[in-house]
């Protein structure tokens, strides 16, 4: 019983209630307005985008890789080291 509303609220939450209703009818609406082939479309072109920026993302994680690769070949330190003292200052000087 404690858990229950007080009826005094209770209007209250009902006009809250019918409120959230209606605006979720207005929603509703605009999207049964909008058309299929459009959201279909816009979800096709979103999915290209993404696909596009993974490709990206991965050619540039391999490059980063390659260019850390090439620079530990002629470096004494190990990489650990190598990518904490690039953390800190953002270059590689000399350690």
């Amino acid at each position: 019983m404690e858990s229950l509303p007080v009826t005094s609220v209770l209007p209250d939450m009902i006009a809250e209630l019918e409120n959230k209703a209606i605006t979720m009818r207005e929603m509703l609406a605009e999207l049964e307005k909008q058309d299929y082939k459009t959201i279909l479309r816009e979800k096709e072109i979103l999915e290209k985008k993404c696909q596009f920026l993974r490709t990206e993302q991965m050619k540039r994680k391999r490059i980063a890789e390659r260019m850390l690769d090439t620079i530990l070949e002629n470096c004494p330190y190990d990489k650990k080291k190598l990518m904490v003292q690039f953390q800190t200052t953002g270059t590689f000087k000399r350690i």
